[in-house]
């Protein structure tokens, strides 16, 4: 679906709060597995979770849509 518009990707989710989004992820990960080092985001998009929760975890993130991957990548180097 987003193969051509990739770079529109985080525009089009503007309204979504990913920092307290990331901070709740967070909080459920450290009740549940309080020693985790890693996180893998299944179907991780453009990566903004991703961006936030690498301060906290070894992170990798996956997507069915390379052109989405590509941005991830450059938002996580």
């Amino acid at each position: 679906m987003y193969q051509r518009s990739a770079q529109l990707y985080d525009a089009s989710y503007d309204f979504k709060d990913y920092r307290a989004e990331s901070e709740r992820l967070l909080e459920v990960i450290r009740a549940r597995v309080p020693g985790a080092r890693t996180l893998l985001d299944v179907a991780c998009g453009s990566g903004k979770h991703l961006e936030q929760l690498a301060a906290h975890f070894e992170v990798q993130g996956l997507d069915l849509e390379p052109r989405l991957l590509e941005v991830a990548r450059a938002r996580l180097e």
